[in-house]
């Protein structure tokens, strides 16, 4: 999914982005993201929204974190920590610019964190009967939930609960 047209900003983002989730959240369905040539996949129930990457909003000296955390962040009166998805998985990361979304989502316990991630792809059904325990590869499989296909395309989809303690 591409909200910006010919690469131009627009202007009721955050509201197209709010609108997303809201019309998705009551159906099995995932947001679909690609890191280098891989997809990965969180589902919509636990995504609280989607925001635009903001350098401002996000506080980056915070001592004692580690390396895969870009730093904290507060929005709505809440604090949370901010994830860089491919730091995460073992692949550099870095230059984050306004085309990047920052997932906002919440584990079993409530605990908020938002997952900086390069654009959505897209968001799909992703049926149980299509989903596969994950392989051992070149990627960190201890948060990776399980295997789906979709259209001739692996995608691995994320267990929230475990990204943060993986």
């Amino acid at each position: 999914m591409n909200i910006y047209d010919n690469n131009d900003y627009i202007d009721n983002e955050e509201d197209i982005l709010r609108d997303i989730i809201g019309s998705t959240k009551d159906k099995d369905k995932f947001i679909i993201f690609k890191v280098e040539n891989e997809r990965y996949a969180i589902n919509i129930k636990d995504v609280v929204e989607l925001v635009r990457y903001d350098d401002e909003k996000i506080t980056r000296e915070v001592p004692n974190i580690p390396p895969y955390i870009i730093g904290i962040m507060t929005l709505r009166g809440l604090v949370f920590p901010v994830i860089d998805f491919k730091k995460k998985i073992g692949i550099p990361g870095g230059n984050y610019t306004k085309f990047n979304i920052i997932i906002v989502t919440e584990d079993s316990e409530n605990n908020r964190f938002g997952v900086v991630v390069e654009d959505i792809e897209n968001i799909l059904p992703l049926r149980e009967s299509t989903t596969k325990p994950p392989e051992v590869g070149n990627i960190n499989v201890d948060f990776i939930k399980c295997i789906s296909d979709f259209n001739n395309n692996m995608v691995s989809i994320i267990d929230i609960d475990k990204l943060l303690k993986a």
